[in-house]
C-alpha cells in the first residue's frame, strides 16, 4: 500500500510517520526535504515572495484575516507547489491513501483527491496520522 502524507511544515509527525512506514510505503510531501526513517521525502520547493508577504501579514489581526482570503494563504501556496511538482504528482497518482497532517495541508490533499476522482481513480483521504493508521489497516484487510 502506498501512502502520501501532506505535511508542509513537518511539525511533530516523526513518530506517526515511522509507525505508518511499518505498515505501508510512505512518501512525505513538504516544502523542504526531511529525512524520515522508512519513508521517502519529496520537497516541493520553498515558496518565494508570496511566503514572505504571508509572514508579514501574519503580524497583525487584519493581516491574518486577509492572508486567509487571498493567494497569500499558506495552504494555497502549498497546494500550488504540490500541483506543480512532477515528483509529487507521480507519488499522488500512485497512492492508495492521502493524509493531511495540518491545516495548511488539507486544501492540497482535498484538491488532489478530487482530481483523482475526476480521473476515474478515486483515492481515500484522511486527516491526521492516527486516522491514517486505521485507514491503512482497513484498506489492507479489504484487499
Amino acid at each position: 500500500m502506498r501512502v502520501v502524507v501532506f505535511a508542509p511544515t513537518i511539525r511533530s509527525i516523526g513518530d506517526g510517520v515511522s509507525a505508518l512506514a511499518d505498515a505501508a510505503e510512505v512518501t512525505v510531501l513538504s516544502f523542504a526535504p526531511s529525512p524520515w526513517e522508512g519513508a521517502r521525502s519529496v520537497a516541493v520547493g520553498t515558496p518565494g515572495i508570496r511566503s514572505r508577504l504571508s509572514d508579514l501579514a501574519r503580524r497583525t489581526p487584519l493581516g491574518r484575516v486577509l492572508r486567509r482570503l487571498t493567494p497569500l494563504d499558506p495552504g494555497a501556496i502549498f497546494a500550488q507547489r504540490v500541483r506543480r511538482s512532477p515528483e509529487a504528482q507521480a507519488a499522488i497518482t500512485a497512492a492508495d491513501l492521502l493524509v493531511s497532517t495540518e491545516r495548511d495541508a488539507q486544501f492540497s490533499a482535498w484538491r488532489e483527491a478530487r482530481r483523482r476522482a475526476r480521473q476515474g481513480a478515486p483515492v481515500a483521504a484522511v486527516t491526521g496520522l492516527p486516522a491514517a493508521g486505521v485507514a491503512v489497516r482497513r484498506l489492507s484487510d479489504d484487499s
